[in-house]
């Protein structure tokens, strides 16, 4: 559930920017942070809605998906191949 909450929210996001890539570059920087704050809000809305509608939440398993969800960021800088 902690992984889900941080990936849909930037699946929605990344599909957003490549929608609009091919704008004008003023438009395109209105659309980033738009988008951005729009993938917070669904971030934060999808994580109440965990809280409140999954009565047996294991607290500690739900935040160490969330925490391994924002890290694998940095997964392909650590292979020294």
């Amino acid at each position: 559930m902690g992984g889900g909450v941080y990936v849909l929210p930037n699946l929605f996001f990344a599909v957003h920017l490549g929608l609009v890539k091919f704008r004008p570059r003023a438009s395109f920087t209105s659309a980033f942070f738009l988008g951005e704050f729009v993938k917070l809000v669904m971030a934060f809305s999808l994580l109440a809605a965990v809280v409140r509608f999954y009565a047996d939440l294991h607290w500690p398993s739900m935040l160490i998906g969330l925490v391994l969800a924002t890290q694998v960021l940095f997964l392909p800088f650590g292979n020294k191949g």
